[in-house]
This record gives C-alpha cells, structure tokens and sequence, in this order.
C-alpha cells in the first residue's frame, strides 16, 4: 500500500520540526551533529523518533514499513536513543518468539530539549 502524497504544508512542517530537532541536538552534551552523524544519520534518527515518540511498540518489520530502512539500520538507530547525545532515554524490548522483538522507546523527562521542542513531556503517559 502507498503513502498518501504529503501536502506542500506538511512537507515545510516536517522541514521545521528535522531543523529545529537538528539545532536541539546540537546543545546535547557530545550532541554535535555536524561533526559526530552526518545528515543522512540525523534524519534516521529523526525519523525514528518521530515514529516512536509517543510511547508505542514496534518489531523491526514496523519501522521498515514505516520509515523505509533496512532492520539493521533500524536497531541501531534505536539503541542510539540510549546515548546521552540523543537524550539517555530508555529502549524497553519485549521478546515475541523466532528472534522477533518489539521496542518501545521511553523518553527520559528530564530532558529540557523535548520540553522546547514540544512544549510538553511526550509518552510519559504511556510508562
């Protein structure tokens, strides 16, 4: 099944949203966007946030669907999450059976940047 095509306005939000993300990383301690992750990696990592943001489960099959990377790639994004860089949030795995886990990403509250981002805690309902 394909994507709905985006909106001029939706694509210039998102545009803003990766942007002000980028500048937020950047303030992190060792969070140096230009010099440790090239773009290519901050919009992974981006995208795996904005997926994951709100607190779901995920298998690795999920976010392929979702985001269009490969599993591995994935994963890795995912564990970043865990780094100080990217925030020291909490990645929960729950094992399904046959080497299949789902992930959930728990976002660390203390974390002043989500708060300027968003202007709120984000899934800290869903804990």
């Amino acid at each position: 099944m394909r994507k709905p095509k985006k909106t001029k306005e939706q694509t210039e939000a998102e545009a803003k949203e990766f942007a002000d993300w980028c500048t937020e990383m950047q303030k992190m301690p060792g969070g140096l966007i230009d010099t440790d992750l090239k773009e290519r990696q901050a919009r992974r990592q981006f995208a795996l946030f904005h997926l994951m943001k709100d607190g779901g489960w995920f298998t690795l099959e999920e976010v392929h669907k979702a985001t269009g990377y490969p599993s591995a790639t994935a994963s890795a994004g995912i564990r970043d999450f865990r780094k100080e860089k990217f925030g020291s949030n909490q990645v929960i795995l729950n094992y399904l059976g046959h080497g299949v886990y789902q992930y959930k990403l728990i976002i660390n509250q203390d974390n002043n940047i989500l708060m300027r981002m968003y202007g709120k805690p984000l899934n800290a309902h869903n804990q």
